[in-house]
Formats: structure tokens, C-alpha cells, sequence
């Protein structure tokens, strides 16, 4: 059972997937997942797995209300971006007198990170550096460490040999450890292949037996030498298991922390806010807010007005000779968010409707375990309701390796949530037609 947003009831992927001829079936349902009108699941269902049960948990009066909020921002959302681009010339400028040189780093630092790829270590790398030069005491930020020792293991280890080194550790240890340790040692290998026992404690267990064997316990042989590789592969698989989505928290604590030291008066401070209202303008423009930026959104929800920029902007700029002044319909920022507002409270309140049906629509089916696949902003509302509820679950996301056209992709999100006919739809109506 697979449950889907942007879908109602049971998809019936049957009226595909009996075309006797599977590479004509993978060859259309490939142009139109490139075109965006089908998903992944379908995608599969279609071409290799005709027997997957698909499952549409979108309530359809809610789900219309959002993606009309969404077609309607298609309206100015081209030039309400265009606005803010003149905005963000004229923030980078006054930043240029405000900031000193290490805070202006810093956000520019940041600005790489957001975009994605694998900046996220590099910027971990960054910040952790930055706040020991500036005395930041870093005890509280394990999953900032574990990922900056995780990938630096990575390039230590020998994978595909750790994986067969391992049987032979276990060997040697079955061999050198004393009845009492050997007890255990059997007892803890059972409940790990079990599932009774984590991976990240058993593989704790068998590192510390091997660092505490001395070489007369083991006949001569140093253990820990000869499974170098295996330890190291160890020590990454539990720093693995460590990291999960609270880096993200860990990330932004240290940003402040760090900022308060580099901060020198109230107006870099004020200028620090200003700049991340801006940064949720545009993320709001360009429908990619994410559930922390929407928190940050409604506690300061007072302050996104046209008023917050003018107001602290006009003075420096006359302050230090600017000559240029604000964009000049940059008062249209103010008419067109609480329209952009509707799409994301639709899709707040669509995380408890998804979870709720794709919960109860796995319990009717009698299943154990199912499969929901929404986009990345329900994730964290979908967690905590999985959370409250003691469900077990597993977030699986993709890793994108390559840049993104994000022109193109948008451009191809907007034609399906309009419903715009492709080509081929036009040809074929007109054939069928005629």
C-alpha cells in the first residue's frame, strides 16, 4: 500500500500497466514523468509493479483550495520576485557599511548553504571553525561533529572490504573471548539479528571489546591493527545512526550564538532581522518555505510589511549616499502576501489530513506497513503525529547529486497544478476528434 498527496481514493493504474508491452510502457510513462503529470509511485506502478495498491488521502476540497492559492500567486509571482531582487541590491549594499567583514562572510556563507548540494558540510565546517575563534563552547552541537567526523571517515574507509573483514573480526572474537564475554557476546549478536538490538549499540559493543583485549588475551595478535578498517567502519555506521534532521536545529542555535559575538551594535542586529524577514519573503514568492521558516513567519508575522524594509533602509541609505532608493512598487509586496499566506495555511492543515487517512486506510487494509510519499514541507507535521500517535517510521529522502534547472522544474510544477494540456493531448484530441 502506497498512500499519495495530490490524490483521492484508489488510482487505478491498471488502465497502463496491461499493455502487454512493457519498454512501450516505460517509454510513454517516462515522457510524462518529465513532463511532471505523473509521480514517482505511479511511475512504478505503471511499468514495474502493476500489483502495488495506490492510494490517494488528499481531502479533494481542501487539496483545490490549495492549488487554487498556488495558481492564483502564479498571477504576480514573477514580479513580486523581481521586486525582491531590487530589495536584496539594496540590503547587500547597506550590509557593505553595516557589517563588519567576518558577518558579512557569514551570510554570504549562509546564502551558498540554503542553496543546497553539498555545501551543508562545508558550512558546518565553517561555523564550527568561526565559533572556537570566537571562544563559543561547542559541547552542545553532537550532530555538527558526528557529520564533520563522519565525512572524514569516509574517505579513510575501505567499504566493500569492512563488509567481509567483519565475519572475520566475529571470528576472532568468538575465539579470545573468556566463557562470561562470550556468553554475552552471543546473546547481543542474537538480539542484534533479531532487530532486538540497535545497530548503533551492538556495533558500540563489539568496538569496545576489541579496543579492551590486550595481545597476550588474544595470543600475540593485535585485534585492533589487524581490524583497523572494520573499527573505522564502525565508528561510521554509529556516527551515521547519530545524525538526523536536529543538525538543523544544532545549526541555527550556533549561527545566533556566533552572530552575538560578531555583533558590535544594535543597528547589525536590527539589519540581521531584517535580512531574515527578507529571506522568508522570498522563500514565501517562491513556494520553497520550509516548516521552521513558516514558525519564524507567524511569531513575527507583525513585521512582514513593506513598512519593516522602509523604514530601517531609508535613513541608512541617506546616511551613506546611496544613489538609488527602494524598488519603486515594492508597496505591491504588501497586497499580494496575504494571498501567497493562503497556500501555505491550506498546506498546514493538509499534513493532518494525509497522515490521518494514510494511517486509517493501512489499518482497514489490514497491512503492517505501508508507504505515504508527499513532498518534504509535510514531513515534519506528519512526524509529529506519528510521534503522538507511537508509530513507528522511517523518513526516506532523496539525495540530489546534481544541480537542478530550477526554471525549468518550476515552469513544469506550474503547467501541471494548471492543468495545461501538453502537446501530444492536443494532437491526440484533434486525431480523436476528427
Amino acid at each position: 500500500l502506497v498512500s499519495l498527496e495530490g490524490a483521492s481514493g484508489e488510482l487505478y493504474t491498471e488502465l497502463f500497466s496491461f499493455f502487454p508491452d512493457k519498454e512501450a510502457r516505460r517509454n510513454v510513462a517516462d515522457y510524462f514523468l518529465k513532463e511532471g503529470r505523473l509521480t514517482g509511485p505511479e511511475y512504478l506502478a505503471i511499468v514495474e509493479k502493476p500489483a502495488m495498491m495506490l492510494y490517494g488521502v488528499e481531502d479533494k476540497d481542501l487539496y483545490e483550495e490549495n492549488r487554487a492559492a498556488y495558481v492564483d500567486a502564479l498571477q504576480f509571482k514573477d514580479r513580486d520576485e523581481k521586486i525582491l531582487s531590487e530589495l536584496g541590491k539594496v540590503l547587500d549594499g547597506v550590509s557593505r557599511f553595516v557589517f563588519p567583514e567576518e558577518m558579512r562572510e557569514l551570510v554570504r556563507r549562509r546564502a551558498a548553504f540554503q542553496e543546497g548540494g553539498p555545501e551543508l558540510v562545508a558550512y558546518v565546517r565553517y561555523l564550527v571553525e568561526l565559533a572556537r575563534k570566537h571562544n563559543v563552547a561547542l559541547d552542545d552541537y553532537p550532530g555538527m561533529h558526528s557529520l564533520i567526523e563522519l565525512v572524514d571517515l569516509e574517505k579513510q574507509i575501505d567499504f566493500d572490504k569492512a563488509e567481509k573483514e567483519t565475519d572475520g573480526m566475529i571470528n576472532d572474537m568468538k575465539r579470545v573471548l573468556s566463557r562470561e564475554k562470550l556468553s554475552r557476546f552471543l546473546t547481543n549478536t542474537v538480539h542484534f539479528r533479531m532487530k532486538k538490538m540497535k545497530r548503533a549499540a551492538y556495533y558500540g559493543y563489539l568496538q569496545d571489546e576489541i579496543r579492551g583485549m590486550s595481545v597476550v588475551q588474544t595470543g600475540g595478535e593485535d585485534l585492533s591493527a589487524k581490524y583497523a578498517n572494520v573499527l573505522a567502519y564502525i565508528q561510521y555506521m554509529k556516527l551515521y545512526d547519530a545524525i538526523d534532521v536536529s543538525i538543523f536545529d544544532e545549526i541555527e542555535f550556533l549561527e545566533k550564538t556566533v552572530k552575538n559575538k560578531l555583533f558590535t551594535n544594535p543597528e547589525q542586529v536590527k539589519l540581521d532581522h531584517v535580512l531574515r524577514i527578507y529571506d522568508i519573503y522570498c522563500k514565501m514568492f517562491d513556494f520553497s518555505l520550509t516548516k521552521q521558516d513558516a514558525e519564524f513567519y507567524y511569531t513575527f508575522q507583525d513585521e512582514f510589511k513593506t513598512s519593516t524594509f522602509s523604514s530601517f533602509l531609508k535613513p541608512l541609505m541617506t546616511q551613506y549616499h546611496f544613489t538609488y532608493g527602494l524598488p519603486s512598487q515594492v508597496e505591491y509586496l504588501d497586497q499580494d502576501l496575504p494571498r501567497v499566506e493562503r497556500f501555505y495555511k491550506a498546506a498546514l492543515e493538509r499534513d493532518q489530513v494525509l497522515i490521518e487517512r494514510a494511517v486509517e486506510k493501512t489499518l482497514a487494509s489490514g497491512q503492517k506497513i505501508s508507504a505515504i510519499v508527499t513532498g518534504g514541507f509535510h514531513t515534519p507535521g506528519i512526524e509529529k503525529y506519528l510521534r503522538e500517535k507511537d508509530l513507528s517510521y522511517i523518513v526516506v529522502a532523496p539525495r540530489i547529486t546534481k544541480s537542478i534547472n530550477k526554471e525549468k522544474e518550476s515552469a513544469l510544477y506550474d503547467a501541471a497544478l494548471r492543468e495545461t494540456p501538453l502537446p501530444i493531448e492536443k494532437v491526440l484530441a484533434e486525431a480523436f476528434l476528427q
